[in-house]
């Protein structure tokens, strides 16, 4: 007789599998799978789960495999049959800067990723925006992330994010994977949204005397962000998306041959 594997989930995966369950956006046999899991690491054996769900005890006991396997990207795609479910542990982060003062008298720079996920941000506040603090960035990134996940980082096109010194770091760390946002279009950047909040909900309110002060504002207002975060969902559909690029894309065009001309 085959025996179950039996499933643990971490809070972060409990959390990951139950905003499946629940979004509208979800497909429904996603959402039903991810119920499985739910319903395994509960305790519940295959034929109850099968009973309560309305489905097969095959289907049941090849869902919870898959994800005993390979987490959620077992459950995620559709396998040929027979073929094995190949383990891929991937982590979306969108990357950007922003310059923060107070007074005109002192700056410093906000370094934040923002993992798409589950709404988690890692940040780091320096002086300058140089190849030398984004390849800081990248290596507090490359501690604070588990060293088993393939890295997508999604950046603006800034020149020093291209740096040759910053390539070769990123060629001796392959798990980490580039993506630029095209140019003027810094606002497809969802790390964008977060710098906005920031500014709005705590920069703005406050009275800083010194840098120091702005940057324990910074820190403090992350600290309590990343207690109960929460992913960022586009709003607008991907029809007005691609219109706003178009929109962004001719006034660059019309900006430049006027330059040239």
């Amino acid at each position: 007789m085959r025996v179950a594997p039996e499933i643990m989930l971490t809070d972060e995966e409990r959390t990951n599998l139950t905003r499946l369950v629940r979004s509208k956006l979800t497909s429904v046999r996603l959402a039903q799978r991810a119920r499985i899991v739910l319903l395994a690491a509960n305790g519940m054996q295959n034929k109850d789960i099968a009973e309560q769900l309305g489905v097969g005890r095959v289907q049941v006991s090849r869902w919870r495999e898959r994800y005993a396997q390979s987490g959620l990207a077992g459950i995620e795609r559709d396998l040929p049959r027979g073929a094995p479910p190949v383990k891929v542990d991937t982590a979306r982060l969108v990357c950007g800067h922003h310059a923060h003062d107070y007074k005109r008298n002192g700056t410093t720079t906000l370094f934040a990723a923002l993992n798409v996920l589950d709404g988690q941000v890692i940040a780091q506040c320096q002086q300058r925006h140089r190849h030398t603090e984004w390849l800081k960035f990248l290596r507090k990134i490359d501690r604070e992330t588990p060293k088993d996940k393939t890295l997508h980082l999604i950046a603006d096109n800034y020149a020093t994010h291209k740096h040759p010194a910053v390539q070769d770091w990123l060629a001796k760390h392959p798990r980490f994977n580039m993506h630029f946002t095209p140019t003027s279009a810094s606002w497809l950047n969802m790390v964008e949204r977060f710098f906005r909040d920031i500014t709005t909900e705590r920069l703005r309110r406050g009275v800083f005397t010194s840098v120091p002060e702005l940057v324990d504002a910074i820190n403090e207002y992350i600290a309590h962000h990343n207690t109960n975060p929460k992913p960022f969902i586009w709003t607008k559909s991907a029809r007005d998306i691609l219109q706003k690029v178009i929109r962004a894309n001719r006034r660059l065009s019309s900006k430049q041959n006027g330059t040239l001309h």
